[in-house]
């Protein structure tokens, strides 16, 4: 709606070999949140080159930046002048890191499976929110 580029792959080169696969992105903004399920001081990120490792294991929240339990390599993006927002989900399964750059750019690096990208938009967070759920489905609440 407002012509601005949200995910920009044209700063690095893709990289497609056998158990390593590799894509970064130029993003309109630092506000970033989310990628999966992991221990944070703060919602929001820092994208001082801060690498999350994404894999399931079964651990006890205690601290520090270690995985938990889910793997959901989804990050919603709030734009700086708009306030609309995106979010970018990677359906891959296999163990990864995604890596956070000042530029703002975000890298995934991951051992295997394919590039499967969704990128869902809302005027607000909420709605992203919303249209993720749509596309993963909802828990199973009891």
């Amino acid at each position: 709606e407002n012509n601005k580029v949200l995910f920009d792959t044209t700063m690095a080169p893709l990289v497609f070999a056998d158990q390593y696969l590799q894509i970064s992105a130029k993003l309109p903004s630092h506000n970033i949140y989310g990628l999966g399920e992991h221990v944070h001081q703060r919602f929001r990120h820092s994208t001082d080159w801060r690498t999350w490792p994404i894999f399931t294991r079964d651990a006890f929240p205690n601290g520090g930046t270690h995985n938990l339990y889910g793997h959901y390599p989804f990050f919603l993006c709030l734009e700086d002048e708009s306030g609309k927002s995106f979010g970018v989900f990677l359906l891959n399964s296999n163990a990864m890191e995604v890596t956070l750059q000042p530029a703002p750019a975000v890298t995934y690096r991951t051992i295997g499976g394919v590039l499967d990208f969704y990128i869902v938009f809302g005027d607000t967070p909420e709605q992203v929110v919303h249209e993720f759920l749509d596309l993963i489905g909802r828990p199973v609440i009891p």
